[in-house]
């Protein structure tokens, strides 16, 4: 019986080891004592997800998006978790609109989140109720779309206040465990392969490196004529003080009074952190650890072979050479 028990033990140990490595070696985590470090803040991000869900359901049929008529003009933003959305959107948003004064309370009435209309977590959004509604001043319409489903939702807890927000490291480990960046990596292989006239790639790196010729270059792309001054007019509008000054319009205050509802809560919208930071100081580079778990996921997906680049920090130097038209 002890032979049993003991060869029992040191099976279930085997197929953990195996579990394990085939995690690390596609990706999925930096390692393991960072794995086992961070697993109760992984449960506790998994059920914070879970008490959302409700929020999710969408009206349409079968639960998928809203039907909507695309035009020519339209814009789609798309993008893996915290890399720039609300920054890129409001650019796109401010040059369909020459640079003018900022005018909307919540940019969810201005810059719809096409593939979460019809849910209760937009609830009260000016294209909830009529995804085809007219949008203001222009024909370009810019609308957002999450490329890898359901990653937003993980980031709720720090955009709300409703429950102690994960460290980065936490949250490194939530993305990677979950599957996050091997979706977001194939994202960007995919739309690498169509980059071009319909397609542009930016990274977070390099819009903070050029923020002005990333602005000429998203209107060129628009095809929005813009003059010398409208151009500066975007670019101070999209500067971090410029958006600061107008915290409440990025604060996502819809977005968290339904999510408030969800748990019975009533909303303080000053103890929003929304999505404009405000300073705290200097910002801790990502361990390196999180680098080598990337680079592992790339080689996993087969990468190398649909982007015809090594490893990702390849790409990534030859898309800002493709920009600088090197």
């Amino acid at each position: 019986m002890r032979r049993s028990v003991i060869a029992l033990s040191a099976g279930c140990a085997g197929v953990v080891g195996v579990t394990l490595y085939r995690r690390y070696a596609r990706g999925r985590m930096i390692s393991v004592a960072d794995f086992v470090l961070n697993a109760a803040a992984r449960a506790r991000m998994r059920a914070v997800v879970h008490r959302m869900l409700p929020l999710w359901e969408c009206r349409y049929a079968h639960g998928g998006p809203a039907e909507i008529r695309f035009t020519e003009s339209d814009v789609v933003v798309f993008t893996p978790p915290k890399s720039g959305t609300t920054w890129v959107t409001h650019m796109c948003h401010q040059i369909r609109m020459h640079g003018r004064e900022i005018s909307f309370e919540d940019q969810d009435d201005v810059v719809p989140w096409m593939n979460r209309l019809g849910t209760p977590y937009l609830r009260g959004t000016r294209f909830n109720d009529e995804p085809d509604a007219p949008h203001e001043a222009s024909s370009a319409r810019v609308q957002v779309a999450s490329r890898v489903e359901g990653q937003a939702r993980r980031h709720v807890q720090a955009l709300w206040a409703i429950d102690r927000p994960l460290t980065e490291a936490e949250m490194c480990s939530f993305l990677l465990e979950a599957g996050d960046v091997e979706a977001a990596l194939e994202s960007l292989a995919a739309s690498w392969a169509c980059r071009g006239e319909r397609v542009l790639i930016l990274f977070y790196e390099n819009i903070l490196l050029d923020h002005a010729a990333t602005v000429a270059r998203l209107a060129r792309f628009m095809e929005v004529e813009l003059t010398q001054s409208e151009l500066q007019a975007v670019v101070t509008q999209t500067t971090h003080a410029g958006m600061l000054a107008h915290h409440q319009a990025f604060a996502c205050v819809k977005q968290a009074t339904n999510a408030y509802a969800v748990r019975g809560l009533a909303l303080d919208p000053a103890r929003l952190t929304g999505k404009v930071r405000r300073p705290t100081g200097e910002k801790a580079a990502l361990d390196e650890g999180v680098h080598m778990a990337v680079g592992r996921a790339w080689h996993y997906l087969g990468l190398p072979a649909k982007t015809g680049h090594a490893d990702y920090t390849s790409l990534r130097t030859a898309a800002r050479a493709e920009l600088m038209g090197i």
